[in-house]
């Protein structure tokens, strides 16, 4: 029995689990991003760092008891706060962008002329960079805060926002190396090669 080639992606080989799991891998990625993103002072629950005099620090901003910051990339609240370092939290809307770039990509690789995963897997490895170096730089910032905060007797507590970023980045990291259409290929799966296959 021969079998005859198929030129034309079909919308059934979405259905392959590989990339399956990159679409499902890059939506949460994106989703738990824009949580982080939009953090106090948009999102009152999730935040980076609380302490006992009431404030609560996110992404664009800070809140103490209710009362938030003007929304902003960067903000001082003291010593224990290192500025330029805030500034840095920029990079993770900048990260979740550019999955989603890499999400349109690997649509792109689907049913657009060109069959190249690089649509998919450039913009999504960069972004999980992004997203890294994003959270290393929140680290950073959080953890020497803690430990001024603490030199100062006030009690202070990380929040879901550390979390996220780094659930984020691991989607993301995942679905670029691991996940979405083959790396190189005529055709994105076997069965479409230009030969006769004999059972």
């Amino acid at each position: 029995m021969s079998y005859i080639p198929r030129n034309r992606f079909q919308a059934s080989d979405c259905l392959e689990g590989h990339v399956l799991i990159g679409v499902f891998l890059s939506v949460s990625s994106i989703v738990v991003l824009c949580l982080t993103s939009f953090s106090i002072p948009y999102i009152k629950n999730i935040f980076f760092l609380s302490t006992s005099t009431g404030y609560k620090y996110g992404t664009l901003g800070y809140c103490q008891f209710g009362s938030c910051s003007r929304r902003r990339i960067g903000y001082e609240t003291g010593r224990e706060i290192i500025h330029w370092l805030t500034q840095t939290l920029v990079l993770f809307p900048i990260a979740a962008l550019l999955i989603f770039l890499g999400l349109w990509g690997l649509v792109w690789s689907l049913w657009g002329p060109s069959k190249n995963s690089i649509w998919f897997r450039i913009p999504t490895a960069v972004g999980a960079l992004t997203a890294l170096v994003a959270e290393i730089f929140a680290l950073v910032l959080f953890v020497t805060a803690r430990n001024r905060f603490h030199e100062s007797a006030i009690d202070t507590a990380y929040g879901p926002a550390l979390w996220l970023g780094i659930a984020g980045f691991i989607c993301a990291a995942t679905s670029a190396f691991f996940c979405g259409p083959p790396y190189t290929a005529r055709y994105m799966y076997r069965a479409h090669r230009d030969y006769p296959t004999r059972y």
